[in-house]
């Protein structure tokens, strides 16, 4: 059976609860029936270098979260702002 990708995707890779619980169900996770990636929308921090020393692939974007937050007043969630791999702007 071919493993299932899944895509994860977090603001940054500071290391708080969220990303804490995110390591740990990736490190636990049965990697014959799924392939981790982790898409950071800022810095991959921690995080990032915990996961790539799992093996796990890591996508950073690198998008200024502040510029984002003034430029598109009432956005709350970042990744609207994306679209089939396109930042919209």
């Amino acid at each position: 059976m071919k493993a299932i990708k899944v895509l994860y995707t977090v603001q940054s890779g500071k290391m708080g609860g969220a990303e804490h619980s995110l390591y740990y169900l990736i490190k636990n996770l049965d990697r014959s029936q799924f392939q981790p990636t982790v898409c950071f929308l800022e810095a991959g921090g921690l995080l990032d270098e915990k996961l790539q020393y799992l093996g796990v692939p890591t996508e950073i974007l690198g998008i200024n979260l502040k510029i984002i937050k003034t430029r598109f007043q009432g956005i709350t969630n970042p990744f609207a702002l994306i679209y089939d791999g396109m930042i919209i702007s």
